[in-house]
């Protein structure tokens, strides 16, 4: 079936930009519940804030609605809500909390003697810091960048 008009075309992008995000969401969830070590409680917050989430960007489906543009022979949108900002702010808010979250949760796992030999200033200072940026890399962490 081809679409023919505006919007159904913007129908179906639209869908399709709520099921890519949605799924790469919860492959953010995956990862969650997987550094978490399957805690009930964490994974029981992502999964919540990823259902809200999937609302918000359904949002955008029912917020916006297209016409045809005959001078351009394209499409336009027509009309936005103003509540339609919610589909842009939500994956960035989900994406950055459980970056924050995974990274924390990374580093604190690591074993560092900052003793009077190597103290504070060691690790200030960078000397740690490769070791800090290879195991955030060996542990998933690139998959955000």
């Amino acid at each position: 079936m081809l679409l023919t008009n505006c919007r159904q075309i913007h129908q179906a992008q639209s869908a399709l930009a709520l099921i890519s995000v949605s799924t790469t969401s919860f492959t953010i969830l995956l990862r969650v519940r997987s550094v978490f070590q399957r805690d009930a409680y964490m994974t029981g917050i992502f999964l919540l804030l990823w259902m809200l989430l999937t609302g918000a960007l359904s949002t955008f489906i029912l917020g916006t609605s297209a016409v045809d543009n005959s001078q351009e022979k394209g499409c336009l949108l027509n009309s936005v809500a103003t509540y339609v900002s919610a589909s842009f702010v939500g994956p960035l808010v989900y994406t950055s909390f459980a970056y924050i979250l995974v990274s924390a949760k990374l580093v604190s796992d690591v074993k560092v003697d900052l003793s009077h030999k190597h103290g504070i200033g060691y690790l200030v200072f960078g000397e740690l810091m490769p070791v800090l940026s290879k195991g955030l890399l060996e542990h998933g962490q690139g998959y955000y960048l």
